[in-house]
């Protein structure tokens, strides 16, 4: 699907990339929380209120956006279960690892109304070391996600400010959670 944002848009959150490695095969499935293990060095548990899905070019949801600005990132294979399990609106705690500022890797990402949980098979060791601080993409103020290849980032640092006017085609997905799409052309509004 060709998407067309040429309209007066404002980016209203950064996304980061982070890189992370899963050492183990991952399964995600819903179900109540597991027992307690040895946690990964640098583990945290968050909580927060969804405002929306993040979602990747291809329609995947690996991600939440927390009302304050928090980015939950989780492999887009756990996509189903967790759209099952949390929705927009609805209050989480997730366990993982805090990346660069705003992003937090989840393991386990649970639905604090209804106690169900969507679990991912924990790394044996600490991810290793990503690229911090490297944008990834926009949402714009209409919900629409715009994802940029990293090793574009550094050439559209200046345009993804947040509150910039962009504009944008290319090619991407819209279903029902959401809107995202990767440029093939970019720029400022109006120098596209």
């Amino acid at each position: 699907m060709e998407v067309a944002i040429t309209m007066g848009m404002k980016t209203k959150h950064l996304i980061p990339i982070t890189i992370t490695c899963v050492v183990a095969a991952a399964t995600s499935f819903a179900q109540l929380p597991p027992p307690p293990s040895a946690p990964v060095g640098g583990t945290e548990q968050i909580a927060g209120t969804v405002s929306m899905y993040l979602l990747n070019p291809r329609g995947e949801v690996d991600g939440l956006l927390l009302a304050d600005g928090t980015q939950v990132k989780f492999p887009p294979h756990m996509s189903a279960d967790l759209t099952r399990t949390v929705r927009p609106g609805d209050r989480i705690t997730a366990q993982g690892v805090r990346e660069a500022s705003p992003v937090f890797t989840a393991f386990t990402i649970t639905n604090a109304t209804n106690g169900q949980s969507v679990n991912e098979v924990r790394p044996t060791q600490p991810p290793p070391p990503d690229l911090r601080g490297v944008i990834q993409g926009a949402v714009l103020d209409n919900g629409t996600i715009v994802r940029i290849a990293p090793h574009a980032s550094e050439q559209f640092m200046s345009i993804f400010q947040t509150g910039a006017a962009i504009s944008a085609r290319g090619y991407g997905t819209q279903n029902e959670f959401g809107r995202c799409f990767q440029p093939t052309e970019i720029g400022a509004a109006g120098q596209r």
